[in-house]
């Protein structure tokens, strides 16, 4: 877990940071693990294909402008199930990402065991 890990299991909703402006939003799989509803700006293009799963599974919410942030912010403060469903989205994107690992290791283990490297069972 990152430095912000901490601050995530606290905070029911998460607006990712240098989402507003060209420099790029923040990575969202972290939040979104730890059961954050996430928002975020217009700039998420350096995390652009996680942020287009998350949004797709509804486990994320894209918000235009500040006005829009606070307001969408308040409403997921107030609205617990909508939040929980951003949150249960979420939850389903990162489950199917953590399996990423072991899906690629599987299929390279004939590979890596003919070059002589063991893989974990």
């Amino acid at each position: 877990m990152g430095e912000l890990g901490l601050f995530y299991r606290a905070a029911p909703v998460v607006c990712m940071g240098g989402s507003f402006i060209p420099h790029g939003g923040q990575n969202p799989v972290e939040p979104a693990q730890l059961g954050c509803a996430v928002l975020y700006g217009p700039h998420m293009f350096n995390f652009g294909e996680i942020t287009h799963m998350l949004e797709a599974a509804g486990g994320a919410l894209p918000v235009a402008d500040g006005d829009a942030l606070t307001r969408e912010t308040r409403r997921l403060l107030t609205d617990e199930r909508a939040r929980d469903r951003i949150v249960a989205g979420a939850a389903r994107v990162t489950a199917d990402n953590r399996r990423i690992i072991d899906r690629a290791v599987g299929a390279l283990a004939p590979v890596l065991g003919a070059a002589g490297i063991r893989t974990a069972a």
